[in-house]
């Protein structure tokens, strides 16, 4: 439907007024409502007709909206608070409702801002494709094109889609965790491809953004924001901080944000800056949650914005603390009151604030660099009367209303003068999005090479591993198959046997005195110095030279693979082409390489991999042996970070779970084997480095999500934690991908016999706080199935049949000499214990009473060392077995 581009490229030529249609969801509060504000003061100025729809408009103060003589033209805010989805309204029924009215209005143009605060679905896209009007999307900052997110930091998810693996679901705009894929997926239906809704950016950084995310089929421009420069304006200093009440001849420093303490606004920059340059400056401050700076002036919120350049025409500088920005407003502002400006150079920021202009930009995101800028103004008040003159000519040259309400009128005309675009391919799905890993194909296939053979590219980093380099290099040479092998060792510089033995295998090789079981082997090796493990495998990557179509990992000097391995691996990475990184279960040999046993396979869910949670402690680690992945995904990421000795395998696979899952096979592709002496042993300086390379704030807020999710009786899945594996089906002979909830399971319940019955206790489930579950170790009477307390505070929970008083017994052992413990139930304190030092020299059995509930009771064991000088353990208590009875069951006994 067309005809709407008639009608408006006649209106624009004659000088007729347009209709133009706001649809946003909180009116004109906050950020991106006063950004809305000023786009109806453009058109305004230009002579259109306008009206605004919104859920929530809050208080309206109409003498911010009308420019002079515009009065008539300005048809109101109007709310729909009863559209949302809390007013048992459902998605289809709010479209409906919101396409209706838009109909009923006839506008010429609709503009669709903000509307998450509303919850109104983007289906509203959707909808008004079907009306007779020219519909477009203006973006304040990332939130059209992530998959919930306004702003993703360092989360580059958005690029191969976002999923349930977002570690942000629960933050402001919520969105449940199992539905970010289809909501990341709906954007790109809306705006990609021929009959993509237009975009409108705020700066040059958002169209960016949106370019990378959406791809090139978005039809997308920047039309800057601007303001009332009769409002914002310079005024006399000595006025505005008599009105104010501030000191006369102080240097003012003015700094704000809604919410001062938004960690995405720099809140946490602000007593870095006031201790720094409190003998220097003083401190006006506006926004929520100002009034904490104690050794600051805080006017608090403004809401009548109209006064703002009272606050502004009182400073000498304005600080702008925005770590995360998609234009800056208040940055804006203070440049059309005259004012210069400190910030930092992210986002749309650079582009109103002009390093060497009207402002001191730095890319250095620091209290430090930004006081160097402040200091910058503070020595000099002549460059401060310099910079802010040069801010003023710069809003009135490119930020006014009337240069914006031109560049409105040019967009509209330029849309509505072009053909419509026309689709290039009958069938083309524009909801397609280019991958992160655009080389081949969708970008997630591996090629076959032109023989049809897959090839294995396999490193092995050794130093002085003459006890066991032979096994290694065996167990991948004499893997059998339909593929080829390309294996390179990368020594560190031995001097004991391990390169006579490295030769003696280049040797069999080129004599042809080894059976080749697969399609072909090439085999390489080098010695020389490096940085480490994690260097050496780079180098030995760099020295194979993978392809795209290639398969890669790496097996230590002591791991062996399981014959096996690269079949299985290969068939799935051929059959599954998705699937770009790929595992099995973990199996375990000894000093002497015989068996310990394989552990059960676990699901990784992505989320959990890429918050770091994964590491030990609080979830399993990811074995690195028996991983393989596809080319580009190494490529991406960029390889191993070769300044880490212990951490690295940890590091990357954080890093490739930004990209994709990690999919585990039912079937164990190698053994990790344990030995005196190896890295592995090292765990505190293990977990040293990864605290260093972590995001702990981003950790610790995963892990208590976890926490909170293992005692939902709704289910893990719910909440994002599954992940992807592969079990073979016996019914139809075929592997079959799937997601599994990652599940936490209990030990089997005891047989309770009394004289006059046998029962089984009610078995209690271990949540979370616990490590896996551990092999059996017959040499220290510990059954399969033990579990390590890792946290100070651990989480159970128990299904009670009916309300009674409970006997609960805890079996476990201490290496401790004393561990104090408090039971809790349903948040309660319930009874206090002591476990002393066992070893494995015996147990110790808990036993404690509890009054439970019928259904499911809430548990947990809050631990503490007797010793309060001593460090907090990693490994806090062995459980062995986690027990209740009913105390009916015990009285049957008399």
């Amino acid at each position: 439907m067309a005809g709407y581009r008639e009608r408006i490229r006649a209106k624009l030529e004659n000088g007729a007024a347009l209709k133009v249609l706001f649809l946003n969801d909180i009116g004109f509060r906050y950020g991106a409502g006063l950004a809305e504000l000023r786009q109806i003061k453009s058109f305004l100025i230009m002579g259109h007709e306008v009206k605004a729809l919104c859920w929530d408009a809050g208080e309206q103060r109409h003498m911010e909206v009308f420019p002079a003589g515009a009065s008539e033209r300005w048809k109101g805010l109007h709310s729909r608070r009863s559209l949302h989805l809390e007013c048992g309204r459902s998605v289809k029924a709010i479209v409906e409702a919101l396409i209706a009215e838009v109909a009923a209005e006839t506008p010429d143009v609709v503009i669709v801002g903000n509307l998450h605060a509303a919850r109104w679905p983007l289906e509203v896209f959707l909808g008004l494709r079907g009306l007779d009007v020219l519909t477009v999307a203006y973006a304040h900052d990332c939130y059209l094109f992530t998959g919930r997110c306004a702003y993703p930091g360092d989360c580059r998810l958005y690029l191969t889609g976002c999923d349930e693996s977002c570690l942000t679901c629960d933050l402001y705009p919520p969105l449940a965790a199992g539905e970010i894929a289809e909501a990341w997926r709906l954007r790109r239906t809306i705006f990609c491809g021929p009959s993509g809704i237009p975009l409108a950016a705020n700066s040059l950084w958002t169209l960016g953004f949106a370019r990378r995310a959406l791809g090139d089929s978005i039809d997308a421009e920047v039309v800057y924001l601007g303001l009332d420069t009769d409002v914002f304006k310079p005024m006399p200093r000595d006025v505005c901080r008599r009105l104010l009440g501030v000191p006369p001849d102080a240097f003012i420093i003015l700094g704000g944000a809604v919410n001062v303490q938004d960690h995405r606004k720099g809140g946490r920059f602000f007593d870095e800056v006031l201790a720094a340059l409190q003998k220097d400056a003083y401190f006006l401050l506006f926004g929520d949650n100002s009034p904490r700076f104690e050794h600051a002036h805080s006017v608090g919120f403004v809401e009548e914005h109209c006064k703002m350049p009272l606050l502004y025409g009182a400073a000498d500088v304005f600080m702008a603390t925005s770590m995360e920005e998609a234009f800056g407003q208040t940055i804006m502002e203070a440049a059309a009151c005259g004012l210069p400006v400190a910030a930092f150079a992210v986002g749309g920021v650079p582009e109103i604030a002009r390093d060497g202009l009207n402002a001191r930009v730095t890319k250095d995101v620091s209290a430090g660099s930004l006081v160097e800028a402040l200091r910058f103004f503070i020595s000099s008040p002549g460059r401060c009367r310099e910079y802010g003159d040069a801010g003023r000519r710069l809003v009135e040259d490119c930020f006014s209303l009337k240069r914006q309400g031109q560049a409105w009128n040019g967009y509209i005309l330029r849309q509505v003068s072009f053909p419509a675009r026309v689709e290039e391919t009958a069938g083309t799905d524009a909801a397609e999005n280019p991958s992160v890993f655009c080389t081949r194909d969708n970008g997630l296939i591996a090629e076959i090479r032109e023989d049809g053979f897959p090839r294995f590219c396999i490193v092995t980093p050794c130093l002085n591993a003459e006890e066991f380099i032979d096994e290694t290099v065996a167990s991948i040479l004499t893997q059998a198959g339909p593929f080829r092998i390309r294996y390179h060792i990368q020594d560190g510089g031995s001097d004991d046997g391990t390169l006579e033995k490295i030769e003696q295998w280049e040797r069999r090789i080129n004599d042809e005195c080894l059976p080749v079981l697969c399609k072909g082997i090439e085999f390489s090796f080098a010695t020389g110095a490096d940085e480490g493990l994690y260097d050496a495998i780079n180098q030995g990557f760099k020295c194979i030279g993978p392809q795209d179509r290639d398969f890669m990992g790496w097996l230590n000097a002591d791991d062996r693979l399981l014959q096996g391995a690269f079949a299985t691996a290969g068939q799935l990475l051929e059959e599954f082409k998705g699937v770009d990184w790929i595992g099995g279960r973990a199996a375990l040999i000894d000093q002497n390489g015989a068996p310990m046993g394989i552990f059960e396979l676990t699901p990784y869910p992505r989320r959990s991999l890429r918050a770091g949670i994964c590491d030990g402690r609080r979830f399993g680690f990811v074995m690195q042996e028996g991983t393989f992945w596809r080319t580009p995904l190494w490529v991406t990421v960029g390889g191993l970070s070769a300044d880490l000795r212990l951490a690295g395998d940890f590091d990357l696979w954080r890093r490739f779970a930004e990209h994709t899952e990690y999919v585990v096979a039912d079937f164990p592709l190698a053994f990790h084997r344990r030995r005196r002496g190896q890295l592995s042993e090292f765990l505190d300086e293990y977990y040293d480095e990864v605290e260093r390379i972590i995001d702990r704030e981003i950790r610790d807020a995963e892990w208590e999500r976890y926490r909170n999710a293992a005692c939902s009786p709704d289910g893990m899945e719910v909440f994002g934690y599954a992940g992807k594996v592969l079990r073979f089906n016996q019914s139809t002979r075929k592997w079959d991908l799937r997601k599994e909830a990652c599940t936490n399971k209990e030990l089997g319940p005891s047989v309770v016999v009394t004289p006059n019955c046998a029962t089984f206790s009610t078995g209690i489930k271990l949540l979370c706080g616990f490590r896996g579950r551990e092999l059996g170790y017959p040499h220290l009477a510990l059954p399969s199935g033990v579990r390590w307390i890792i946290q100070p505070e651990a989480s159970l929970s128990i299904d009670c049949p009916e309300a009674e008083e409970y006997l609960l017994c805890f079996r476990c052992r201490s290496f401790h000499q004393k561990v104090h413990g408090v039971l809790v139930h349903e948040n309660s304190e319930v009874a206090p214990f002591e476990v002393p030092y066992t070893g494995h020299e015996r147990d110790c059995v808990v036993l404690l009473n509890a009054s439970l509930h019928e259904g499911v009771n809430h548990l947990a064991l809050k631990l503490t060392l007797g010793d309060g000088t001593i460090e907090e353990p990693d490994l806090w208590l062995l459980m062995i077995a986690c027990e209740a009875v009913p105390f009916s069951d015990i009285r049957s006994l008399s």
